[in-house]
């Protein structure tokens, strides 16, 4: 059985690259290979860990099972181990996470020069700036490349049993928000797993 996690945005997000673009831009989407919105699978992991641990705190899943499927550094770690020390102390989980994308479909048009065109307005700047007493603060305007609401997929892989899936399945369940800026309202999110 094949599967991947399904990211139904509802509204506005954000996956950063950490740069901008000259004056106009100071952070912009990352995009994949076709130049369309995507979110990495890194981010996906990150999300997807912090609700595992979630789900093991309060005995919904048993304890470990964060680890063996993502890996990371052993639970059971001396804290007092230096960090350079630990990274070789890390082990390799049964879970891969690829980046979630635009279905095939949409791939495909972005290649048309119609498509390529239309797929420029997937994305959008807003501008956002510190408040101070109500008042804007001096040099705090920044520009923020945003894409509007979509579904992406995640396919994702590994040595996967009926307890991993139900795992998977009952912590996508706690995540809300994907992207940067979730604090800020951006990113609200529902994320399923779906058999392919």
């Amino acid at each position: 059985m094949t599967y991947a996690i399904e990211v139904e945005i509802y509204t506005d997000w954000h996956a950063g690259t950490g740069k901008g673009i000259g004056a106009g831009v100071d952070a912009v989407t990352r995009r994949d290979t076709d130049g369309l919105p995507m979110l990495p699978g890194a981010h996906i992991r990150g999300l997807l860990r912090h609700a595992l641990q979630l789900a093991e705190t309060y005995g919904h899943i048993e304890q470990g099972q964060t680890h063996a499927l993502l890996g990371g550094a052993p639970p059971e770690s001396d804290e007092d181990i230096p960090d350079q020390v630990m990274a070789y102390q890390t082990t390799q989980g049964r879970l891969h996470v690829e980046s979630a994308r635009l279905p095939q479909a949409w791939r495909d048009y972005a290649q048309s020069d119609t498509g390529r065109e239309a797929c420029l307005h997937l994305t959008r700047s807003v501008q956002a700036t510190k408040l101070q007493d109500g008042v804007v603060a001096a040099r705090t305007l920044r520009s923020v490349e945003i894409a509007v609401p979509m579904t992406l997929i995640a396919p994702i892989w590994g040595d996967l049993n009926n307890q991993d899936i139900d795992a998977i399945r009952l912590a996508l369940g706690f995540i809300r928000r994907v992207g940067g800026h979730r604090t800020r309202g951006l990113g609200r999110a529902r994320l399923t797993l779906k058999e392919v």
